[in-house]
Formats: C-alpha cells, structure tokens, sequence
C-alpha cells in the first residue's frame, strides 16, 4: 500500500494533498476539490482519500472495479469497458496508436535534423581540417623557407667573417712584408754604405800609401842631393889644397 496523505496539493501547492481525483489521477486539497467539482466538466469527477490510496487503484476504474483498457480521447482521461463516455471511446492501444505516431513523426523530425545537423558539422569539419592543413602547410613551406634564408644568411656571415680573418691576416702579411722589405733595403743600404766606406778607406789608404811613398822617394831624394852636394864640396876642398 503506498500512502500519499503527506504529499501536498498538485494545484495550489501549499496544502495537503488529501483527496485523490481518479478521473484526473491527482492530489487535491479541501478547498481545491471544491473549485474542481464546481467545474462543468468535471463536477462528475470521483475522489478518493488520499490516506487509503493505493497506487494499484490508479489502474481500476472505481465505479466499476474493472481495469480501464479504454481512452477517452475528449476527456482526455481512461476509462473501463463498462464505463462509457461518449461515441469518441477507444481502447488504450487504439488510443495511444495517435501519439505512438506522432511522438514517431516527432522522433523522425528529430532524427532527421540530427542527421542534416551532423552533416553540417561534419561538412564544416572537414572545410576546418583542410583549412587548418593548408594553413599548416603554408606555414611549414614558410618556416622551411625562413630556415633556408636564415641559413643563407649565416652562411654569409660565415664567409664575411672568414674573409674579415683573411683580410687581416693578409693585412699582417703585407705589414710583415713591408717591415722585411724595409729590413732587406735598409741591409742592403747598409752593406753598400759600408762597401763605399770601405772603399773610400781603401782609396784613402792608398793614397796615403802615395803620399807616404812619395815622401819617402823626397826624402831619398833629399838626401841623395844633400850626399851629392857635400861629394862635391869634398871634391873642390881637395883640389884648392892642392
């Protein structure tokens, strides 16, 4: 047995839902029951109380105490075999055959804008891939190419340092160079000055050899003169004695 006396009111919501309408297969509070079967078209409704409810009540029609296996599709509510509503009755399964279609044709619809929808998307997902891999190829075509530049470039920094080391040290080279040419002409100066030196040495030894032989021949000279003249003084002495 299920109770539902605790439960509140399914109109107001603010008392306790003590009688249980069967027709419409809800909860009422006193001043709620009385509004409903004041009502035209359900002052006809049953109540039970909601203390002695039992949920396998709800599928019995109380009137008749049979199973209700109809649907009455005007007073939107079900129905025994016995009980009849009006020329509109049906069986549950007929009944339900209407919604059974429509919640299929709702299903259907939604199925099919599902399918239109993952279509687009998945169209759209392809266009994002292939734009987002063309993107990715251009930027690899261009991060390849800025790599080739930027070893381009490095390699002529590489051969303008190269040459910057070559140039100073053909610049040393020349200085060297220079310095041994300067060295050599400076040797050669020299050995040159000092040939002339030496020959100018040479030149005046000689010509003090000359001038000393010259003087020895007048000195010799002198005293030949000088013994020639005495001899001959000798020679005129010696004749006036006699």
């Amino acid at each position: 047995m299920a109770q539902a006396a605790s439960k509140s009111c399914e109109i107001c919501v603010s008392s306790p839902g003590r009688h249980f309408c069967q027709q419409c297969d809800q909860l009422f509070c006193d001043c709620c029951k009385t509004s409903h079967l004041r009502t035209k078209i359900s002052k006809t409704h049953s109540f039970v109380g909601a203390s002695n409810l039992n949920l396998e009540d709800k599928l019995f029609c109380s009137e008749h105490d049979e199973r209700f296996i109809f649907y009455c599709i005007d007073c939107n509510m079900a129905a025994c075999q016995v009980k009849t509503l009006g020329n509109d009755i049906q069986q549950l399964e007929q009944g339900t055959r209407g919604y059974r279609s429509d919640v299929k044709t709702v299903i259907q619809s939604i199925t099919e804008d599902a399918n239109n929808k993952k279509l687009l998307i998945d169209r759209k997902a392809k266009e994002l891939i292939k734009t987002l891999r063309t993107q990715e190829e251009k930027n690899l075509q261009n991060f390849s190419a800025s790599n080739t530049e930027l070893k381009e470039t490095l390699s002529k920094v590489n051969k303008i340092q190269k040459a910057i080391r070559e140039t100073a040290n053909m610049s040393e080279l020349n200085t060297l160079q220079r310095i041994y040419k300067r060295t050599i002409s400076c040797l050669v100066s020299c050995q040159a000055e000092r040939r002339q030196n030496m020959q100018m040495v040479n030149l005046l030894t000689v010509n003090l050899l000359t001038v000393n032989l010259l003087t020895v021949n007048l000195l010799t000279v002198n005293l030949l003169t000088v013994a020639a003249i005495e001899i001959d003084n000798g020679n005129s002495s010696k004749d006036g004695t006699q």
